[in-house]
């Protein structure tokens, strides 16, 4: 025999690589089958939206069953507090306190000594008319109507009317001190 001493082990590679190439083409159509069934099985799913546009391939699903009802059940009985281990038995009563002293309702009124400061320092006594009206910070647009008309008075005390765009446009373009002059006057008394 006078023959490639390889030729042998060559035909037994060659049938195992065609044995793996027919193993993975197998495996691959099957996962391919895998993916139909899948995408099958999802196209035959009925949906809200399928009984929703198409009423007339859909009847109405029968309603479900009622349920079984069972008879309420008792709560049951908590045991009795044990008086020594329990905190809330141990504890010694809270003393009876005296009754408060009603306070006279006599609205909003600042202490006297800010009140005081107040009127000797005008920028304290606008700070502290600012933040008991805030609204002296707002936009003319962000104003309520009431608010809206009592400024328009006060802009208007003694002048010639003025439309109300133009007491819109003052109102915004003054600053925090005007407005609360404008507003409380200028705090002398005069």
């Amino acid at each position: 025999m006078t023959g490639n001493p390889n030729r042998p082990r060559a035909a037994e590679t060659l049938r195992r690589i065609r044995a793996a190439g027919l193993a993975a083409a197998l495996l691959f159509a099957l996962t391919g089958c895998e993916a139909v069934r899948e995408v099958d099985e999802a196209m035959r799913r009925v949906d809200v939206l399928d009984r929703l546009f198409e009423p007339d391939r859909f009847p109405p699903m029968a309603p479900a069953p009622p349920l079984p009802s069972l008879p309420p059940q008792p709560a049951p009985a908590l045991p009795p507090p044990d008086p020594a281990t329990d905190p809330a038995i141990l504890a010694e009563p809270l003393p009876s306190l005296p009754p408060a002293e009603p306070v006279p309702a006599t609205g909003r009124e600042a202490p006297p000594a800010a009140t005081e400061a107040a009127s000797a320092d005008p920028a304290l006594r606008t700070t502290a008319l600012l933040r008991s009206n805030p609204w002296l910070t707002r936009f003319w647009s962000a104003l309520s109507g009431a608010q809206q008309e009592r400024v328009a008075r006060r802009l208007q005390a003694g002048r010639a009317p003025m439309l109300r765009t133009e007491i819109a446009t003052a109102w915004d373009r003054m600053g925090l001190d005007e407005r609360v002059r404008l507003i409380y006057g200028d705090g002398t008394g005069a």
